[in-house]
């Protein structure tokens, strides 16, 4: 799985720090299902900047593209940077038509600590009765955090349901480096749009905090997948 590990290695290699006050603004799923996106804006120092993410769904792998945009580039690069971040949504056909979201407030969020096992409940209508996006924390031993000694946290994501099997959705294995040293994550959005054949396409966001400084104390990363509908 490579969420948005790549594209956020990138905003940090042109100096990007610690952003605080990271905003996300979903952007759809693609009519067919294929893709979806979404963008995040933060602040570093005086400037704003704005990541795209698009993701391709069944494979939840990122989408080469997009570029970081920010409030202090030169009038040039930053026309440069929005018509190439159109031409891609425009190739990609995503839209907020026809989708289902929940979105949950930060002030009403389960607190990172609460629990290693987190929970959001999902329409019956939807995915069937007594449904729910389970989100279990992974300690991974096996790894260190750059420049410590301390082990970083992964996740893993399950879509459980009471009368169809459990699917797991994203099982980390390693932490990406882009992703810092997360210590904690909680379930915070979920998206989903139905298909023509019967079949949703999910896309579950994700927000994490960090232990370290070389990364946004409070990011976001998406998990999707196309569930079928038997």
């Amino acid at each position: 799985m490579k969420p948005i590990a790549a594209l956020l290695a990138f905003a940090f290699a042109l100096g990007l720090s610690a952003a605080q006050a990271v905003e996300i603004k979903v952007l759809g799923f693609s009519a067919d299902g294929r893709y979806f996106a979404f963008e995040q804006k933060g602040a570093e120092g005086a400037a704003t900047y704005s990541l795209i993410t698009p993701i391709e769904v069944e494979s939840n792998r990122t989408i080469k593209g997009p570029q970081v945009s920010y409030s202090t580039d030169d009038r040039k690069r930053a026309t440069a940077v929005r018509r190439a971040n159109n031409r891609v949504m425009r190739k990609l056909k995503v839209a907020l038509k026809g989708m289902l979201s929940i979105s949950i407030p930060a002030f009403a969020a389960e607190p990172y600590e609460d629990a290693t096992l987190k929970s959001l409940a999902l329409p019956a209508g939807w995915f069937g009765p007594e449904s729910w996006l389970a989100l279990r924390e992974i300690k991974l031993v096996t790894q260190r955090c750059a420049k410590s000694t301390t082990n970083p946290t992964g996740f893993g994501l399950s879509l459980q349901r009471k009368t169809k099997p459990d699917i797991r959705l994203s099982q980390d294995v390693v932490i990406p480096p882009a992703r810092g040293c997360p210590t904690h994550y909680r379930i915070m959005q979920a998206h989903a749009l139905r298909l023509a054949d019967g079949d949703i396409v999910l896309a579950a966001i994700i927000q994490f905090v960090t232990s370290g400084s070389e990364v946004p104390e409070e990011p976001f990363t998406a998990v999707t997948a196309r569930i079928p509908k038997s």
